[in-house]
C-alpha cells in the first residue's frame, strides 16, 4: 500500500494497473508487518503513526477532534471561519483542491464553502471506509463539485493524481498534521506536495505553535481518555490484522512534551513485564519500556519557514486564528516573502 494507490469508488480513476492475483489487502497487511517489526526491533521502540488510522482509529480520532482539551480542531476551524473568504480571493475561481489525510473533510467544507466556482475536491486518506463514507455526504452536500477519493499512504509517495486544464490546483494538508512527520522527513513531504501543486499550485498547511506543557500534554491525553483509546487500538489493530500475541491491559498511554525538539511524543508504556510476539518475531518489555507512536511537532514561523526553504517552497501568506494558537501558511515556489 506505501506504494501504490488503490481506487475506492466508483468515480475514480483506475489509479493501479495489477494482475488478477494481486491483493492489496495483502500488500496492506504485509507491510504493516513488516512496519511493525522493524520498528519494535530499534531503540527506542516505534511504529508509525499512520497505522492509527483503520476504521475504528479513524472514528475514534473523530472524537479526539470534538474534545475540548484538543484545541486544535477549534482553533483550525476558527481560523478558516475567520480567514476563508480571505484565502478564496487569493486563489480566484475554478480551483482543483486536494487535500490529504482528509478524514471526515469536515473542516474542508469551510474551505469549499468560500471558494468561487471550485472545479474538483479530491481527498486522498489511508482509511478506505471512512474515505467512502466522507465521500458520500460530500456528493450529497455539494452536487455540482466533482468528488474523486483516493486511498492512499500520502506519507511515502503522492503520484496518479489527474491534472485538470485551466484549473488552480491548491494541495490542503490540515490539521497541523505535519507535525507528525520528522524535520528531515517533513521536508521531503513538502517537497511531493510542491510537485503536485505543480507551476503556479498553491501548498496551504496548517501547523500548530508551541505552548506551555500541560495545554500540550491534556491536549494528547484528554480527561475523556479518548486519546489513550486511539493509542491502544494500535494494539488492538496489530491483533486483528497480524498473527500477534499481546497483553494489550499491560500497557497504558501516556503524552510527554519535549520542549528542545518542539515535539510532543505520544507513547504505549510497559506497565509490567510482558512480551509481544508479531508474525513469530518476539519482542521482551520491563516495566516501564515504551513504544513510540507518535511525534506531535510545533512550529514557530520562523522553524517553519525554513522548512518549507529547505523543500524548495516559500512562505508567501499566513493567517492565525483569533487566539492565536494556530498558522495556516500559503506556500508556493516563489521566492519573495509575504506576510499577511
Amino acid at each position: 500500500m506505501a506504494d501504490d494507490w488503490v481506487p475506492t469508488g466508483p468515480m475514480e480513476r483506475d489509479m493501479t494497473s495489477t494482475h488478477a492475483s494481486h491483493n492489496p489487502e495483502n500488500d496492506s497487511r504485509g507491510n504493516f508487518a513488516r512496519d511493525v517489526i522493524r520498528g519494535l526491533a530499534r531503540s527506542p521502540r516505534t511504529i508509525p503513526c499512520k497505522y492509527f488510522y483503520d476504521f475504528q482509529g479513524s472514528l475514534l480520532f473523530d472524537q479526539i477532534t470534538e474534545q475540548p482539551a484538543y484545541y486544535l480542531t477549534l482553533a483550525e476551524t476558527e481560523l478558516l471561519e475567520a480567514h476563508a473568504p480571505a484565502i478564496s480571493a487569493l486563489l480566484g475561481p475554478r480551483v482543483d483542491l486536494i487535500e490529504l489525510g482528509s478524514g471526515s473533510s469536515i473542516k474542508t467544507r469551510l474551505l469549499l464553502n468560500a471558494l468561487h466556482n471550485p472545479l474538483r475536491y479530491l481527498p486522498i486518506d489511508i482509511s478506505a471506509e471512512h474515505l467512502q463514507d466522507s465521500a458520500r455526504k460530500l456528493r450529497d452536500e455539494y452536487p455540482n463539485l466533482r468528488v474523486e477519493p483516493m486511498k492512499g499512504d500520502y506519507s511515502t509517495s503522492i503520484e496518479g493524481v489527474s491534472t485538470l486544464p485551466n484549473a488552480k490546483r491548491v494541495v490542503f494538508f490540515a490539521g497541523s498534521s505535519i507535525g507528525n512527520f520528522e524535520p528531515d522527513d517533513a521536508v521531503a513531504f513538502l517537497a511531493r506536495a510542491k510537485a503536485l501543486a505543480g507551476r503556479g499550485g498553491v501548498v496551504l498547511i496548517g501547523a500548530d505553535i508551541p505552548k506551555q506543557r500541560e495545554v500540550l500534554e491534556r491536549a494528547y491525553d484528554d480527561p475523556a481518555g479518548i486519546t489513550a483509546a486511539f493509542n491502544l487500538n494500535l494494539l488492538h489493530r496489530m491483533v486483528r490484522e497480524l498473527e500477534t500475541s499481546i497483553e494489550i491491559d499491560h500497557f497504558r498511554h501516556m503524552a510527554v512534551w519535549q520542549p528542545e525538539p518542539s515535539r510532543v511524543e505520544m507513547r504505549l508504556v510497559a506497565q509490567q513485564d510482558t512480551r509481544v510476539t508479531v508474525n513469530g518475531a518476539h519482542f521482551d518489555f520491563v516495566e516501564g519500556d515504551f513504544i513510540v507512536t507518535e511525534h506531535c511537532y510545533k512550529y514557530s514561523v520562523e522553524a517553519f519557514s525554513a522548512i518549507a526553504q529547505r523543500a524548495g517552497l516559500s512562505l508567501r501568506h499566513l493567517w492565525r486564528d483569533p487566539s492565536a494558537r494556530m498558522s495556516m501558511y500559503w506556500l508556493d515556489a516563489c521566492d519573495e516573502i509575504i506576510n499577511a
